[in-house]
């Protein structure tokens, strides 16, 4: 077997080279377009900084156009979790950020306390603490403060800034409530204990015992425009009789509803409705 030599690979005719200044040109124009490429992309940052350092004179966004203040509602019962906990603290964050005044309200079904409106945005840093797990039980958030540790709800009724008090009545069936935290049902009953409850701030002299009493009937039926609420002639003879200081332990298996979840299982309480009376017309008595 005989080897045959292969073609050579060399080109017959020389490759054109361009010439000196047509390569400057092109690497002129190409220099520039760099050059304005680096520039639109420092402004661009430029920009963004502008507008993250100017933040602090603008709207929150959770206000509407041509507002001057706004007042946030916060349900504490339903922010169960660690990353609705975490959209709360950053939405406070931006109502700070946004420098304006703003009023706060935080509810659960056991506790109510608000900031008044027109407050200063930096009094809403005090709630962020609320807001943020220190750690997790669990898939159960574990935080180092409670606002219902450092406001009391009694002082908000006695200056008028709560003129409602409503009990928040929500039954739920046991099976619900035996589920872990964070799978339970919220709620509880409140139409047997609202009262008494209240009477604990009379007791303790944060409210006037009025007081109490009007935030939970002559007030709100004036706010919804009903007739009642009030003793006066040729109202409906909706009527309660209490006595303000009988002691008693609240037993569940006593209590009226077919539901009996309850937080104040067994807790001691002073005062109780003894009467009622709807349309003239004795429906309970404690006996």
């Amino acid at each position: 077997m005989r080897l045959r030599p292969l073609g050579s690979l060399r080109r017959r005719d020389p490759v054109q080279l361009a010439e000196l200044p047509d390569l400057r040109s092109a690497a002129l124009r190409t220099s520039v377009l760099r050059v304005l490429l680096a520039l639109a992309l420092a402004g661009t940052l430029a920009a963004l900084v502008h507008v993250a350092g100017s933040a602090g004179s603008g709207r929150a966004a959770v206000f509407p156009q041509g507002a001057s203040t706004g007042v946030v509602a916060l349900d504490m019962s339903a922010s169960i979790s660690g990353p609705v906990y975490a959209r709360v603290a950053a939405t406070l964050r931006g109502i700070v950020d946004a420098n304006q005044s703003i009023g706060l309200v935080m509810f659960s079904d056991t506790a109510y306390s608000l900031l008044p409106p027109n407050s200063p945005p930096g009094a809403l840093l005090q709630f962020i603490p609320y807001f943020t797990p220190v750690r997790y039980y669990g898939a159960t958030p574990v935080f180092a403060q409670s606002p219902w540790d450092t406001f009391s709800g009694g002082t908000r009724v006695a200056s008028g800034l709560i003129d409602v008090i409503m009990s928040d009545h929500n039954p739920q069936d046991v099976e619900t409530k035996r589920l872990p935290f964070a799978e339970a049902a919220p709620g509880a009953i409140g139409i047997e204990t609202m009262l008494s409850a209240g009477l604990r701030l009379v007791h303790s002299g944060e409210v006037k015992l009025m007081t109490l009493l009007k935030a939970m009937s002559a007030r709100p039926a004036e706010l919804l425009g009903l007739p009642g609420g009030t003793l006066r002639p040729g109202s409906p003879a909706d009527v309660i009789v209490i006595d303000t200081d009988m002691p008693w332990v609240l037993d569940p298996a006593e209590l009226k509803s077919k539901c009996k979840n309850t937080p104040f299982d067994e807790a001691k309480m002073q005062g109780r409705v003894v009467r009622t009376i709807v349309s003239g017309r004795t429906v309970y008595e404690y006996v």
